[in-house]
């Protein structure tokens, strides 16, 4: 109750903690116990866990101030719903000690989110608490009476300095926590943008570090597309795209569900990153779960705020379900350095008077006939990388094809946006559907024609990319996807189920398993009689046995029953002795010898050490 009140306290989330307490009073309240076994009580404890995590993530609990996160919130209410739960057991395992341990957790996730004065206090009670718990129907310790002076005041001593310990402790770690915490996630931020390139800033070279990568992050049914855009970016400026200006995503309504038809592709992912999606410049139809998307003025794509699932289907053609916005200044821009040699090329290239499209085709014609692509290529001069690779060294990564064809169709006046996706090129035979890994990952151009229709272009020579063309996968790596695949279609399902059904299964399976263990129980007792055969003992008797020996009250190996009862202390022979009736005579109903058993143990729990 001391931990339980301190959560509500320290989470300024009261509800959940309030209803653990009424848990934890009606426990006291009431004799009635859930008679389950180990078994049931550790599956028990495991889903009670598993929900309240499921259910604080879905509950996406934010945090202001002095308040506590959300993972700190799990992480403490956790442990006080599985004690809750254990106080409602007939025979809770471990006893004591994993009661007391579970309620430090809960305590420790309190300091962390509000240390100071009344934590210190709570802490202290906490100990209390515990000592006074464990001296409870203690026959066998000497009373506080008989103890000697200095003994108590040592003990008094060394549990005020570990209760102020504890409290100074936390307090001096919250800042170091919270720097640590802020670290570690500009840390991850920092990683997960050098790694997948779908931030809103690109560096020249960030994505054509992945090709080095296997692994799988999308997979695609249905008809191949080339194509899967990530993110545009309009700004050029020090060897990095960015966005000109950074908007909010808005919501449009979407068909939900997959359309009819054998044209449609279906785009999963197979690892989560944020909540972008994935799909072509030219799609004439797009639908999802929700029935909702979010879309950038660009085009790009994100999942609708209360979507789960991980998937989004797509019709190609004439492009008219995902609005982009007509060109505007930003895309005509050239950095003032590059400027000169860029329209000097231009010039070079573009016929006099040629028209957007024709213009486009001669710059795509250049790069991909004149020029050699490269993954790792050494710098030979302190140019800007662009002008390196057009002037100067002539090769270079998709990155720079596509920086190269988007500033010089600027530098001709033709409007362009660099982009960054994936290619599609492996199929899984087995299967029958497209595979997108890291290596896939590639950058293109899209430009504005005469019509003011953006196209995709993509300059970059595609013989020096054989991961990106049409092929099957061979041998082993088809086989691995294949069962990638069944784990990820699994997850994709259990991803898309929300946590009520999820609570609903758990506690259903949870009592059809209880119910099935109670029905072999009773199935067992009515077939044994005395003397026909070896039936298991009670589990509450063997951890009753195990805590005795482990106070040095252990049954001898040729020992019988009632001689060692005669040897335990008041009600723990008492207790086995009906034990004893019961499983040689038949005599005594098993749920009375059960709870006398559980009594037992929690006496010799607070036994001497």
């Amino acid at each position: 109750m001391i931990v339980a009140l301190s959560f509500a306290w320290a989470s300024r989330l009261p509800a959940a903690p309030a209803a653990a307490a009424l848990l934890l009073v009606a426990s006291v309240a009431t004799p009635r116990r859930l008679p389950f076994d180990r078994a049931t009580s550790r599956l028990a404890a495991v889903v009670v866990a598993v929900l309240v995590a499921a259910g604080v993530r879905a509950a996406d609990l934010g945090s202001s101030g002095d308040g506590m996160r959300a993972a700190a919130f799990g992480v403490g209410l956790a442990p006080l719903a599985v004690l809750a739960l254990r106080r409602l057991t007939l025979a809770p395992e471990g006893g004591l000690p994993v009661d007391v341990a579970l309620s430090f957790v809960t305590l420790l996730a309190c300091g962390a989110a509000r240390p100071g004065p009344p934590y210190v206090v709570a802490v202290a009670l906490f100990v209390v608490a515990v000592v006074g718990a464990s001296r409870a129907d203690a026959g066998l310790r000497p009373s506080l009476a008989r103890v000697p002076r200095w003994s108590r005041a040592l003990g008094v001593a060394v549990l005020a300095t570990a209760a102020v310990g504890a409290g100074a402790l936390v307090a001096a770690s919250r800042p170091a926590a919270r720097y640590l915490e802020a670290r570690f996630s500009q840390l991850m931020f920092d990683r997960w943008s050098q790694r997948t390139g779908f931030t809103e800033s690109v560096r020249l070279g960030r994505v054509t570090r992945l090709h080095a990568s296997r692994a799988v992050v999308l997979r695609l049914s249905g008809p191949r597309v080339t194509h899967l855009r990530g993110v545009a970016l309009d700004h050029y400026e020090d060897e990095r795209w960015r966005r000109e200006a950074i908007e909010e995503p808005s919501e449009i309504a979407v068909p939900i569900g997959r359309p009819a038809g054998a044209d449609v592709v279906e785009v999963r992912l197979a690892r989560v990153e944020g909540d972008r999606l994935f799909a072509p410049l030219d799609a004439a139809e797009v639908s999802s779960p929700a029935g909702a998307l979010r879309v950038d003025s660009m085009g790009a794509l994100r999942r609708h705020a209360s979507e789960r699932a991980q998937v989004l289907w797509f019709r190609p053609g004439a492009r008219d379900a995902l609005p982009v916005a007509p060109p505007r200044d930003a895309d005509l821009q050239v950095p003032a350095e590059l400027r000169e040699p860029l329209a000097a090329l231009a010039r070079e290239w573009v016929p006099e008077g040629a028209s957007r499209e024709r213009a486009l085709a001669e710059i795509e014609r250049r790069l991909l006939e004149g020029y050699s692509y490269s993954a790792s290529y050494s710098r030979r001069t302190r140019l800007d990388a662009v002008a390196e690779f057009l002037l100067v060294s002539r090769t270079g990564h998709c990155e720079a094809f596509a920086s190269a064809m988007t500033l010089l169709a600027r530098s001709a006046g033709v409007p362009a946006r660099l982009v960054v996706g994936y290619r599609v090129g492996e199929r899984n035979p087995i299967f029958s559907h497209w595979v997108v890994r890291d290596s896939n990952a590639h950058a293109w151009v899209e430009a504005a024609g005469s019509d003011g229709v953006w196209r995709t272009y993509d300059p970059t020579p595609m013989g020096a990319l054989p991961q990106d063309l049409p092929h099957d996968e061979e041998g082993l790596d088809a086989l691995g996807e294949s069962l990638s695949t069944l784990w990820s279609r699994m997850e994709g399902w259990l991803s898309e189920r929300s946590v009520g059904e999820f609570s609903v299964a758990a506690v259903a399976g949870l009592a059809l398993f209880a119910g099935l263990r109670l029905r072999r129980a009773s199935r067992a007792r009515a077939t044994t009689r005395p003397g026909a055969g070896y039936s298991r003992p009670l589990d509450a008797f063997v951890a009753l046995e195990a805590l005795a020996a482990a106070r040095g009250l252990g049954r001898g190996r040729a020992e019988t029953l009632e001689r060692w009862a005669d040897r335990l202390p008041g009600d723990v022979g008492v207790a086995v002795r009906a034990y004893a009736a019961h499983r040689y005579g038949g005599d005594r109903d098993e749920g009375e010898v059960v709870a006398s058993l559980a009594q037992a143990q929690a006496w010799m729990a607070g036994g001497p050490g």
